[in-house]
């Protein structure tokens, strides 16, 4: 049997800011964030704003080439006043970049903070 090799990280993941602030929904998709290139992506939405009547949705895509379109990978859809307004975009790791874009698809617009790290 051949020996299995093992790398061991000894120093933790370093975490940069990729991206901050407050988007204004237009009823259009609009871009968070996207990244090209290899990177885990993590960060948070904030949707205390939300009223009733409004819907919002979330969508991640992943390039899977480095040439490639960006492809969906999730889609959520928030509706009216949250119990736990803050929404946290899980880690996606790809090698050729990732998009995270909201789209305000019912209700008066809103603003909508967010903050999105990522590891390397």
């Amino acid at each position: 049997m051949a020996p299995v090799s093992v790398r061991v990280c000894r120093a933790p993941p370093r975490l940069c800011e990729l991206a901050r602030g407050t988007l204004v929904a237009d009823g259009t998709e609009q871009v968070v964030v996207e990244h090209r290139g290899a990177a885990r992506v993590v960060g948070y939405v904030d949707l205390h704003n939300m009223e009733e009547g409004d819907s919002v949705v979330i969508r991640q895509y992943v390039r899977l080439r480095p040439d490639g379109p960006f492809e969906k990978y999730a889609e959520e859809r928030y509706d009216g006043p949250q119990p736990a307004p803050v929404v946290y975009v899980k880690p996606k790791e790809c090698g050729h970049g990732v998009r995270v874009t909201i789209q305000q698809v019912a209700g008066a617009p809103k603003s909508f903070d967010y903050c999105f790290l990522k590891e390397g």
